[in-house]
């Protein structure tokens, strides 16, 4: 089990300013030994002694809520699940639930299987991926409440029952509606009399399913194997009458999304007994046969008359078998009741929401609209990745294998092409879970790579999207001092593959001829992965790395591409031939020179990692300046759309708004951020050729339409602005904070304009982080001082340290642009990476010192007896100590007193695993297997 250091040590980064060329790689500092580090405070009475590292906090998932407050009333879980607007679904779910029970509506759905505009609902499916494009993926296990007999396979417009909004509700992790009932035969279905009350709740692996049918209906559950949003390739069932009576059914479902295959088990029981089972297999014919293997397989499960007010299935789900479904469902709901099921979940959002507390007013957030679009998009956040941990705490790999995690939560399905900027949220939102997520990615690539096939050939244990940029969320890990992450060697290799090697033809010419997006998106993977590499001591992977990762910006900008109103000539991505020539190219065209739902303005920017070579190589900072004031349209009086040219409905320059601070206008990006996401602006672009939303063609509407982007309704988002895996609702909770990440990736976030009078964090520990905005308001959007725990702060950047640190960000709010960070220190950038920790790298390698337990009960005469782990990691240091060595002797720790009680006679013990024993500092680095050490400090 590797060593699952705490928050890594605050430590400031500044960039220095040395020149692009002869860059030098990111080395991990030596940072202060354990002398000094780490102080005793012990409390007079009953009290505590609290070991504290002097310089951090150590934070993780959430302690709780605040008391009476119940946050899951400010999460509506129907913003954005109309039409092509967000693509979210409504249903049960719990925080990263590998289980999410969502109606599906018919006849048309949106890719997660619901549509508000639908007025019919065939049934509920147990798998979804939340927000995503395509077709969708999951859609598995529909269960379909009926009274229709059936002779033959149901035909799945037999499934259709109709609703109404005004019989159904749902908030974080439950739904129910009101269905009209069904009956007659599967040729000739007719609407019954009454209603089928349909309700839901889901906890990590388990979908709950309660129906309540009218008396003196004939109840019946089709269990529908075959469906699925893209591919079913394989269902099986076997039914068992259990000693009980009631009946359990489980199997398998594969299929497959995007071009990558998945295999999930099932094991489903129902409460009551079932009096009828009668399944079909490929040939569509019924029977009573209580196997089946094929794939278009089901099961249509009857039901006595008597049972028909209260009949439930469990549906849990494992990527590992059958046999561990079963005991998931033991021991994740047992003998819980359905009630009991969803107070759990309701109490698992509570806590999870509850880690960040808003403050708001009726001055700053008329109606409160703002902290319910808050709490509604930090639930999005929660989606995906998926828990695919079973709760013997062992997953399959995509090597096929079965692992034990020791300890660690392992979490599947992946679309981190849309959702890479997400993570480095939720590292400071929950940073426990956000290192979970990142371990497991590693392990991925690590069984891939062990595997020797490549990611998309192998199958996987829940249905995911895609794995272009993780490298970047590795390296946003590596970069904000997580370490001792097991199995990175071995997923190197696979991520190096993964993102893509240059022809020597490319080398040379320094580009993809005729492709620019390619180039740039995979120097985007190659800086991440020159981190990783440092990390590692690949030290010449690393400088071989970071220089191709350049090869757009040296090779593309074009100089004179456009030329602003006053004549400054501006450098922009330009496709070239292979010999060497550029290429034409109408820079606002969407999918001009074959990029990917975007254009050459959108994509020029896509490097976040080095801007300042960036503007650089447009020609300077003037030159960078006038091109980001045309991105949106700041440098003409038009006010028709025509001029915007960033897009809000996609991800490619999400982080857009906030480049004018890197430009010296920290105003504008004020200005931009409220503009999209609480206000209204002009927008010109969508994510795809078209919709029939609105008029468009290609990749725009037309015209261009003023609206608000977020919105607290069905159509929360702009038709074809898919959520992503809740990448969007993730950009709101950042631009909400004011912290958002630019460049994923790196230790840093960049500030824009807090949406609350104050947000405060609170990590496991109680130790909090709060942003606060004095006399905030939707007016009064533009900063005009700050100050960071009390002390004059004039940056546009903060660092992962300063706010896992804890402690206050005041800024004071005013309704007029100011000069408030104007004299920025600049960000991180690749361009003035001197490879100095400290001084410009992306923020890795600082030594960590953490303790568990952080405090340890005293008595009431002011005795304490107990142990503390101290744990060294991430960078080149040892304890300076033999075993046995009296940390209060040498300075090294300190034993205080509060009041003038008994005297501390107790015996205090550390334990403590170090990396190497040693009298003094040393410079090489910690080992992953320390020893342990015990340190008995004087009475």
């Amino acid at each position: 089990m590797p060593v699952r250091p705490d928050v890594p040590q605050p430590r400031v980064t500044r960039p220095a300013t040395v020149p692009r060329r002869g860059r030098t790689p990111l080395r991990s500092a030596v940072a202060a030994l354990l002398a000094g580090a780490l102080g005793l405070a012990l409390l007079s009475g009953a009290g505590t002694a609290a070991a504290v590292p002097l310089a951090a906090t150590s934070a993780g998932t959430s302690a709780g809520t605040s008391a009476g407050t119940d946050y899951t009333e400010f999460v509506d879980p129907f913003v954005s699940t109309g039409g092509d607007d967000g693509n979210d679904l409504p249903g049960a779910e719990a925080p990263h639930s590998l289980a999410k029970v969502n109606p599906l509506t018919t006849p048309d759905r949106n890719h997660s299987g619901y549509d508000y505009d639908e007025d019919h609902i065939a049934g509920f499916t147990a798998t979804d991926l939340d927000g995503v494009g395509g077709s969708g993926g999951g859609g598995d296990l529909l269960v379909v409440p009926t009274s229709v007999k059936y002779d033959s396979r149901p035909a799945g417009g037999s499934y259709a029952h109709p609703y109404r909004h005004d019989d159904e509700s749902a908030t974080p992790g439950s739904y129910r509606v009101g269905l009209g009932t069904l009956a007659g035969t599967g040729s000739a279905v007719t609407q019954g009399s009454g209603t089928i009350d349909a309700e839901m709740t889901a906890t990590t692996r388990t979908a709950l399913e309660r129906y309540s049918f009218p008396a003196g209906s004939d109840p019946e559950l089709v269990l529908d194997l075959a469906n699925n949003f893209t591919s079913r390739t394989r269902a099986t069932m076997k039914a068992t009458t259990l000693p009980d009576g009631t009946t359990s059914i489980t199997g398998l479902v594969a299929g497959s999304f995007n071009g990558a295959a998945y295999r999930l088990y099932y094991y489903a029981t129902t409460n009551v007994p079932v009096t009828s089972l009668r399944s079909w297999g490929d040939d569509g014919g019924l029977s009573e046969a209580t196997t089946r293997d094929g794939t278009d397989t089901g099961a249509i499960l009857g039901f006595d008359k008597s049972a028909g007010d209260d009949i439930e299935l469990r549906i849990t789900l494992s990527p590992i078998s059958a046999e561990q479904a079963a005991t998931d469902q033991r021991n994740e709901v047992g003998d819980l009741t359905f009630e009991q099921a969803r107070a759990q979940t309701k109490a698992a959002w509570n806590s999870t929401l509850g880690a960040v507390a808003v403050k708001s007013s009726a001055t700053s957030d008329p109606g409160s609209t703002l902290t319910k679009e808050f709490y509604t998009h930090l639930y999005r956040m929660y989606a995906l990745p998926v828990n695919a941990t079973s709760t013997s705490g062992t997953y399959r790999g995509a090597d096929g294998a079965v692992h034990r995690t020791n300890g660690w939560t392992y979490y599947d399905g992946w679309s981190t092409w849309d959702d890479f900027r997400k993570y480095s949220v939720e590292a400071y939102v929950d940073p426990e879970t956000y290192r979970d997520l990142v371990q497991s990615l590693i392990v991925l690539f690590a069984d891939a790579h062990t595997s020797g096939k490549s990611l998309g050939s192998l199958t996987h244990s829940v249905p995911t999207v895609r794995w272009e940029r993780s490298a970047v969320v590795i390296a946003d890990a590596l970069s904000k001092g997580y370490r001792n992450f097991d199995r990175l060697d071995e997923a190197y290799p696979a991520l190096r593959s993964y993102t893509g090697y240059y022809t020597g033809t490319q080398l040379r010419q320094g580009y993809i001829a005729g492709d620019p997006g390619t180039t740039v998106q995979r120097g985007y993977d190659q800086w991440a992965l020159s981190v990783v590499a440092d990390a590692l001591g690949r030290d010449a992977d690393a400088r071989k790395l970071r220089t191709q990762s350049t090869m757009a910006i040296d090779h593309l900008v074009k100089s004179g591409a456009w030329t602003a109103a006053d004549g400054t000539e501006v450098g922009l991505l330009t496709p070239r031939a292979a010999g060497g020539d550029w290429q034409g190219a109408d820079y606002e065209k969407f999918e001009a020179a074959g990029l990917y739902q975007g254009t050459l303005w959108q994509y020029h920017w896509y490097d976040a990692y080095d801007m300042g070579g960036l503007i650089q190589a447009m020609g300077g900072a003037k030159a960078g300046r006038a091109a980001v004031e045309h991105m949106f349209g700041e440098d003409s009086a038009a006010d028709d759309g025509s001029t915007m040219l960033h897009s809000n409905a996609n991800e490619i320059d999400l982080q857009a708004p906030y480049l004018f601070n890197y430009v010296g206008e920290p105003s504008l990006t004020q200005k931009w951020v409220r503009s999209i996401y609480t206000g209204t602006t002009w927008n010109r672009y969508i994510a795809t050729g078209s919709t029939n939303e609105a008029p468009s063609s290609g990749g725009e509407f037309t015209p261009p339409v003023r609206t608000r982007v977020y919105q607290l309704s069905p159509h929360g988002f702009l038709p074809t602005m898919d959520n992503d895996a809740g990448t969007m609702s993730t950009m709101f909770v950042a631009a909400a904070l004011g912290l958002f990440p630019v460049t994923a990736g790196s230790s840093q976030f960049q500030i824009g304009s807090p949406f609350f009078d104050s947000t405060t964090i609170t990590y496991a520990n109680g130790s909090t982080f709060t942003v606060k905005a004095d006399g905030v308001s939707p007016s009064n959007y533009y900063v005009q001082s700050a100050t960071l725990n009390g002390a004059r702060f004039k940056n546009t950047w903060l660092d992962y340290s300063q706010i896992v640190a804890g402690g206050t960000l005041d800024f004071t709010m005013g309704s007029k642009p100011s000069a408030w960070g104007t004299r920025s220190e600049p960000a991180y950038s690749l361009n003035t990476d001197s490879g100095d920790t400290g001084t410009g790298g992306p923020g890795t390698g600082t030594t960590v010192v953490s303790a568990r337990p952080g405090t340890v009960a005293t008595a009431a005469d002011g005795t304490v007896d107990g142990s503390v782990r101290l744990t060294l990691s991430s960078g080149p240091a040892v304890f300076a100590a033999k075993k046995g060595t009296s940390l209060t002797a040498t300075g090294a720790a300190t034993v205080s007193r509060r009041t003038s009680a008994s005297p501390a006679r107790a015996r205090r013990h550390w334990r403590s695993p170090v990396p190497r024993m040693s009298t003094r500092a040393s410079a090489s680095r910690s080992a992953t297997r320390p020893s342990p050490m015990e340190c008995r400090p004087r009475r």
